[in-house]
């Protein structure tokens, strides 16, 4: 079982993107668990709930987006955090819900800095 302080899952439908998120993360000693989209990250969130401490989602995905994903998550999870990673034309369609719904928002392109201190303050706040 991973430490709940440590797994992040990320859904991305980007491989490259998707990858380069198991990398930089990987170097600062967390956990990845990974989703191609949104179906099967909430089949996976289900499955591992209890060991996932942040979620990651793109929000442009097939099938189910980020911001269907995300309240799917809150109804299992209430407290989860979880990030949107956007780029900025996604951002202004989704408009102001995505600070109602989301634990943080960052607009593509982000510093690996940004992104692993948000992860850290969700998660040692959540403890």
């Amino acid at each position: 079982m991973l430490r709940k302080d440590r797994a992040v899952l990320v859904a991305e439908d980007n491989t490259s993107l998707l990858q380069l998120f198991c990398r930089i993360l990987g170097r600062f000693d967390f956990e990845v668990i990974t989703a191609t989209d949104g179906i099967e990250a909430l089949d996976v969130f289900r499955e591992r709930q209890e060991e996932i401490g942040v979620v990651i989602t793109d929000l442009e995905m097939p099938e189910m987006d980020g911001l269907e994903l995300r309240e799917h998550l809150q109804v299992l999870s209430p407290e989860l955090p979880v990030i949107a990673v956007s780029a900025w034309a996604d951002t202004l369609r989704f408009g102001d819900r995505l600070d109602r719904k989301f634990s943080a928002v960052l607009t593509k392109p982000f510093t690996t800095d940004v992104l692993v201190e948000r992860i850290r303050d969700l998660m040692d706040n959540r403890e």
